[in-house]
């Protein structure tokens, strides 16, 4: 029995642990201050009223915009992947957010995403040297992408952005966003150490039943 405690021990050692979502609020759903009446909330230009996010408008025309999936009519529940609250990113606006990053670390990044029209310009995601433009998509799409951080700033930003130049509410629906560093690859060490345990194990488990022969 000691030996087997032993082998769990070594294997929880070895095990990659669970990485925490590095994205404040990545599901939009706080302050959670938004009810179903009216149903939406604008973000204006440099606005920081959704918790860890800041938004940044052109100006012109409509700002993007917290929904809420509740709100009288049912129109926004298939704008809203997971939970409560998502956010309508429109057109000549973007949403931001900061966080640390350590250069030369791998993480993933992951979101759910679709636009409300055709017509929509490709949406823009970058973060820490990486960036990607997103084609059209009318369905819920899940997004994931792997990459090693290059920036050199101690703060990274990242950053979403709807370029479409012309009006049209031609909307980006965000929701879900996650950053995680990648696990590390365990070391060639780690499952010679495991596998000479198992091996460990049999021959001892052979050697008991011998001796009670």
């Amino acid at each position: 029995m000691e030996l087997i405690r032993i082998l769990m021990l070594g294997m929880l050692l070895i095990t990659p642990n669970a990485q925490a979502n590095l994205v404040t609020n990545g599901g939009f759903e706080l302050p959670a201050a938004l009810t179903a009446v009216p149903g939406y909330q604008y973000l204006p230009n440099n606005s920081t009223s959704m918790t860890g996010w800041t938004s940044i408008s052109d100006g012109i025309g409509e700002e993007s915009y917290l929904r809420n999936k509740n709100r009288a009519g049912n129109n926004y529940v298939s704008r809203v992947y997971q939970d409560t609250y998502a956010l309508a990113l429109n057109t000549g606006n973007a949403i931001q957010t900061s966080l640390s990053l350590a250069v030369g670390r791998v993480y993933d990044l992951s979101f759910y995403a679709k636009a409300n029209v055709a017509g929509a310009a490709p949406l823009q995601v970058n973060i820490g040297g990486f960036t990607d433009s997103i084609a059209n998509t009318l369905a819920f799409t899940h997004f994931h992408y792997q990459f090693t951080a290059s920036n050199t700033e101690p703060t990274a930003v990242l950053r979403f952005s709807n370029p479409s130049a012309s009006g049209g509410n031609r909307i980006w629906n965000l929701d879900a966003v996650s950053l995680q560093a990648a696990p590390i690859p365990l070391p060639a060490a780690a499952w010679s150490f495991l596998s000479g345990f198992m091996g460990l194990l049999a021959f001892c488990k052979r050697k008991q039943k011998r001796t009670q022969v």
